[in-house]
């Protein structure tokens, strides 16, 4: 959109080389593993408006990560998405932007959204989950679907310890374009994948399998980093 930039979301959360578009009610790991028969929460924003029983949306006008408000986020029509509606979170030059946390917490999981994002601005649309004991940095972090508007690549960052120490990942992608990110957290492993090609898997257990990396839950953001120094576009 002029003037801002637009994240769009199609989304399911699940209980427990450069890839194509993959299309489809569930993302291809969640068919091939057999999340789909455990799936515990989901919303495909196919409503007219966010579902307050689901979703908390944030109204934060300090947030290092941009001026969070309930306006930016909406759901819109959308040929492209899957029903033909979607959530948008719409960032603005002047920092104004949104997200909203999931009211659903467990420890270990599977969660998954289709996504893609476009425009200009210093904005990073992300794909995560947060500690519900809100202990960050020990409590952990997953950003399973982090880029940056105008750049064709997603990132995996696992964030723990008390030192926000952390495990990366990245695979090149049209972000601009829907594509299924999907991530499991067992008490072995943190996976992702996108469109069903895994790019990111960490095995050592004093990583996310510690006492105060707790139950989280999936969040959706549009962050904004204003003195980022390289520049997004369409």
């Amino acid at each position: 959109p002029a003037g801002g930039v637009g994240v769009s979301v199609k989304a399911t959360t699940a209980g427990n080389p450069q890839p194509p578009p993959v299309a489809g009610e569930h993302g291809p790991r969640a068919i091939s593993a057999g999340w789909i028969a455990h799936e515990v929460a989901r919303d495909d924003f196919n409503g007219f408006t966010v579902d307050a029983s689901k979703w908390g949306v944030y109204l934060d006008p300090t947030s290092q990560h941009g001026n969070r408000q309930p306006s930016q986020i909406s759901i819109v029509d959308d040929p492209t998405a899957l029903g033909g509606r979607c959530l948008r979170v719409h960032g603005l030059a002047d920092g104004r932007t949104g997200g909203m946390a999931h009211r659903h917490n467990q420890r270990f999981g599977r969660w998954a959204a289709r996504m893609k994002a476009r425009g200009a601005g210093k904005f990073h649309p992300v794909l995560l989950t947060w500690s519900k004991a809100e202990n960050w940095p020990l409590g952990g972090e997953i950003d399973f679907a982090e880029g940056k508007c105008g750049v064709n690549r997603m990132e995996f960052f696992l964030h723990f310890s008390a030192d926000n120490r952390q495990t990366y990942g990245s695979i090149d992608v049209d972000a601009s374009q829907w594509h299924w990110y999907e991530m499991e957290w067992t008490p072995d492993y943190v996976a992702g994948w996108c469109d069903g090609v895994e790019f990111f898997r960490d095995t050592k257990l004093i990583h996310f399998n510690y006492p105060e990396f707790g139950a989280h839950h999936g969040t959706i953001q549009l962050d904004w980093f204003p003195n980022d120094p390289f520049p997004r576009g369409e």
